[in-house]
């Protein structure tokens, strides 16, 4: 997909949440849970258009994604399996 959407919360509660009250909004709960992880990443697309920001955040999102099976399967968690 060219354009990914932006979905549910991502727009409405991070993205927004992020433009009106900026690094404090990484504090912020949403229904009780502090989802540090979506805030930060609608930090990280502020630095880009706002044509960019789908896709910048579902790329970012992949790559965190990405990143947490590589810690998970490291050879320094080989004594959890």
């Amino acid at each position: 997909m060219l354009r990914p959407p932006l979905w549910l919360e991502d727009a409405g509660v991070f993205l927004l949440g992020e433009q009106v009250r900026g690094v404090r909004s990484l504090v912020d709960p949403y229904n009780g849970t502090l989802l540090m992880v979506p805030r930060l990443l609608a930090l990280l697309t502020d630095i880009a258009p706002v044509r960019w920001t789908a896709s910048l955040y579902a790329i970012l999102a992949a790559v965190f994604a990405v990143a947490c099976c590589a810690l998970v399967l490291s050879d320094r968690l080989n004594w959890l399996f």
